[in-house]
């Protein structure tokens, strides 16, 4: 087994946790991995060290494994059998409850020596880490048990991060919590690099619309029935009343047809499922091709609570909707007049677009950069708008990264297969940005994004 070089502030929390169940709290970046495999290394195997996604358990398997290269590190997830023999293995909660439900004999608490959760405060809320937690409270067995994390709860006040914090450690017979001072940190050589930085906001205060819905009226439950209120009654912004109009125009012209027996789908609070209905009468009538990607515009710009202008129009010409052509012709000029009077406003993109410059300008070939979004379907949008500019278009290569169990849209989503190739290209530098949903944030192990 090789010797493990420790900062010395891993060294210290790593001499807490050969002693004492213990979550390690660190920064991204500062070697959170590290101590788990020196802790591994003191005291012995079989260990099991869960991750909650399952592109974790390649990266953290390798980072494992060019720790402790005499070792056999195990992959398992439930798209992978159960390696029959490892000295670590590298899994996912649910797959390995579902094979410890079975009566593997190796997967018994008692084998373990040690026990390490990655993301360890997923353990309080529903997450299939509480179970498994709850579970190796209730057995009889005492491995070590090691949590790694860079933030304790999502809690927010006191009262209620003290009280998640302590439910956290009762649930793991935790005995410490090992941290490290921002000395500590430096001394060791962690620059914080890890972290990455967020851009800056430097955009000029908005001008407040005074068609936009007030903060005390945006309840996410009531949102359909707020948005068609407000067209009802002639108070919604006008982006939002004109795009509401186009799709009627073509919804009309498709009801007049022959061809199917048409039900607007709007009048459903699933909007979702807007889009979904044109796309599988696509090819019944050739304007179900354009009312797909309106649907699925409107949506967009409902769910901002009529502010996501930019984001609604670079939708739709990144699926060239403004190229369409109807049969009908007073639906192709209400088409027309609609784009003639709105483009895609460049208020939140070009901050987006100077910022970007800026931080490549600094970086040069080593610009690594990751861009969170709410939605799916926005990490396409944004990575069309980035791909289709000027300056930035032949510098970035972007890819984009979500949970796969959904698509983002009827007509745009990811495969397993591309989600795990748009991580490994951006872990291999290949891609240089990430456009991602929060999955990203324990989808990704990457110390080197700056």
């Amino acid at each position: 087994m090789c010797t493990i070089t420790l900062r010395a502030y891993q060294s210290r929390i790593a001499a807490t946790a050969e002693k004492f169940n213990t979550i390690v709290l660190l920064p991204t970046g500062s070697g959170k991995t590290l101590v788990a495999a020196e802790i591994i290394a003191r005291l012995g195997t079989p260990s099991v060290f869960f991750v909650p996604t399952v592109p974790l358990v390649g990266q953290q398997a390798k980072a494992i494994g060019s720790r402790l290269p005499s070792l056999t590190i195990g992959k398992f997830h439930g798209e992978t059998p159960l390696p029959k023999a490892f000295d670590v293995l590298v899994t996912t909660p649910k797959a390995f409850d579902a094979a410890q439900t079975r009566g593997s004999c190796a997967l018994s608490w008692r084998n373990f020596k040690v026990v390490v959760f990655d993301e360890v405060h997923h353990v309080i809320k529903d997450h299939p880490y509480r179970h498994l937690a709850l579970k190796l409270k209730q057995s009889s067995s005492s491995p070590r048990v090691v949590g790694l994390t860079a933030s304790l709860t999502y809690a927010v006040g006191e009262k209620k991060i003290n009280s998640s914090v302590s439910r956290l450690c009762n649930e793991l017979k935790i005995s410490k919590i090992e941290h490290a001072t921002d000395e500590e940190l430096w001394n060791g050589g962690y620059t914080g690099g890890g972290r990455g930085s967020l851009a800056e906001l430097r955009t000029p205060s908005a001008v407040m619309n005074a068609q936009h819905i007030p903060e005390d009226e945006r309840k996410p439950h009531l949102i359909h029935r707020t948005f068609f209120t407000r067209i009802k009654n002639g108070n919604a912004t006008n982006f939002g009343a004109d795009l509401y109009e186009v799709i009627r125009e073509l919804e009309g012209v498709v009801a007049s047809s022959n061809l199917v027996s048409f039900s607007s789908p709007l009048s459903s609070a699933s909007l979702k499922s807007w889009g979904l209905y044109a796309h599988k009468n696509k090819g019944v009538h050739i304007d179900f091709v354009a009312l797909e990607h309106l649907y699925e515009a409107l949506r967009l710009f409902i769910i901002s609570w009529e502010e996501g202008k930019d984001v609604t129009m670079e939708y739709l010409k990144m699926m060239t909707i403004h190229c369409h052509q109807s049969e009908d012709v007073s639906a192709n000029q209400r088409l027309r007049t609609f784009f003639n009077s709105h483009s895609v406003p460049q208020h939140r993109f070009g901050n987006m677009f100077t910022v970007l410059k800026e931080k490549y300008t600094h970086y040069g070939q080593t610009f690594r950069c990751i861009l969170f979004v709410k939605q799916r379907i926005v990490t396409h949008v944004l990575k069309h708008a980035i791909e289709s500019h000027p300056d930035l278009g032949s510098r970035i290569d972007a890819r984009c990264l979500y949970s796969t169990k959904a698509p983002a849209s009827a007509s745009l989503s990811l495969s397993k297969h591309e989600s795990a190739s748009a991580i490994s290209d951006f872990l291999s530098g290949k891609a240089n940005m990430m456009i991602a949903t929060n999955v990203a944030e324990e989808g990704i192990d990457i110390p080197s994004g700056n």
